[in-house]
């Protein structure tokens, strides 16, 4: 299942992302229909291949699996605390979409937002990699180190700009006052 729907999702963000201003022409719904076709038919391609994806099975390791119940803990924790500020039409990409006068006028700081500008990608990240430990499959730990991990830093940096875009001076400053996804838990001088 991971190696489908990861790269799948990366997928559909870097669909989005690069073409926001171009998407919200049409709206959400419009570009639902059709770049989730897209994104489905990527998907059962991939599931075909998910054999030879997968590669080497390394086998059971308890120690891995220690670290993978760690990071997935920490990955709900991340998850629970951006939850409380995201409605699920934001986790889905609607601002992305929305002409400028249906976008979310509010720029998060607050909760987890004042730690970490991404605490969506963090949290993905330590999820994703908890996975890789927990299968310990060869091919799915080259997928993450060379396709998932660029791409998905990739996508942060498309999403910054198109939060630059939506928020200009504010975001430059939010930039200048909180990390991306690596948490800073003391204020700077």
């Amino acid at each position: 299942m991971n190696v489908v729907v990861l790269p799948s999702g990366v997928l559909f963000w870097l669909l989005i992302h690069p073409w926001a201003h171009r998407w919200r022409a049409i709206g959400p719904r419009r570009t639902y229909l059709i770049v989730l076709p897209i994104v489905f038919g990527f998907a059962a391609w991939v599931a075909h291949f998910r054999r030879w994806l997968l590669g080497t099975d390394l086998g059971t390791s308890w120690t891995l699996i220690g670290i993978a119940a760690v990071l997935f803990s920490l990955s709900i924790w991340t998850q629970r605390q951006y939850s409380r500020e995201l409605s699920v039409s934001i986790l889905v990409g609607i601002p992305e979409l929305s002409p400028p006068g249906r976008q979310s006028p509010r720029l998060l700081r607050e909760g987890i937002y004042a730690v970490v500008r991404h605490p969506r990608y963090l949290s993905a990240g330590l999820g994703v990699a908890g996975n890789a430990l927990l299968i310990n499959y060869a091919g799915f730990y080259f997928l993450l180190v060379f396709v998932i991990l660029p791409l998905g830093y990739l996508l942060l940096l498309l999403e910054e700009r198109e939060l630059i875009g939506r928020f200009g001076d504010a975001y430059r400053t939010y930039q200048q006052d909180v990390p991306q996804f690596v948490p800073r838990f003391q204020k700077r001088p």
